[in-house]
């Protein structure tokens, strides 16, 4: 969706991956792997945002032969794309201290699925990271909010 009107226009792609069912490799992180290798056009010419829950992190790469989730941050990364919240936090991949995810709404279960990648030249004007917690949110829903301020 292109985002018009205010100091800067760009290109806003919201990201929910999710299971094909009898195709594991297209699943969760191949469907953004696949997107994002067959789009180029999207990162051509406007900002991009890539944003929502990737259903993915580092710490599964092993689980898949290509387009795991390291591969994905990668040709990202190659797009000029940064992640607002290792950047913020100067945390790596598979490294989270913040989870957003919880399985099945259990605190004992807790995962970094969801991200935020904005150009990487906005990445110095990030503002503010913010990652919901699970006793104000794990009623409502198994992920938390993860909100990024940047000031362009």
């Amino acid at each position: 969706m292109e985002i018009t009107g205010g100091q800067c226009d760009f290109l806003l792609i919201a990201v929910w991956t999710m299971l094909i069912q009898g195709n594991l490799a297209r699943s969760y992180i191949g469907q953004l792997s696949e997107a994002v290798l067959n789009n180029p056009q999207w990162f051509a010419s406007k900002p991009v945002i890539l944003c929502g829950d990737f259903n993915s992190n580092k710490i599964w790469d092993d689980k898949r032969d290509v387009a795991n989730h390291s591969t994905v941050v990668t040709a990202l990364e190659k797009h000029r794309l940064a992640s607002a919240y290792h950047h913020f936090f100067s945390e790596l991949q598979g490294q989270e201290t913040r989870p957003t995810y919880y399985y099945w709404h259990h605190k004992d279960r807790p995962y970094h699925i969801d991200y935020v990648f904005l150009p990487q030249h906005w990445a110095s004007q990030i503002t503010r990271v913010e990652v919901g917690t699970h006793a104000v949110w794990s009623k409502l829903s198994d992920h938390v909010p993860l909100c990024v301020d940047v000031s362009v």
